[in-house]
């Protein structure tokens, strides 16, 4: 599948990742027919916030 990565203030690509899968009971796999980007979401990618926190 793939998936949008974040690399550099100006700079996204787009991956081949694995598919999800449930590990744990607890899991959920979901799936997403529609996004949107919101103005925060662009803060990284204009460099103004310099902070990005990685989300397995």
């Amino acid at each position: 599948m793939k998936a949008t990565a974040f690399i550099e203030p100006g700079k996204v690509e787009i991956h081949n990742v694995d598919k999800p899968k449930i590990e744990q009971p607890t899991d959920a796999v979901i799936r997403i027919v529609r996004a949107c980007v919101c103005g925060s979401d662009l803060w990284f990618f204009r460099g103004i916030q310099k902070k990005c926190l990685k989300i397995h």
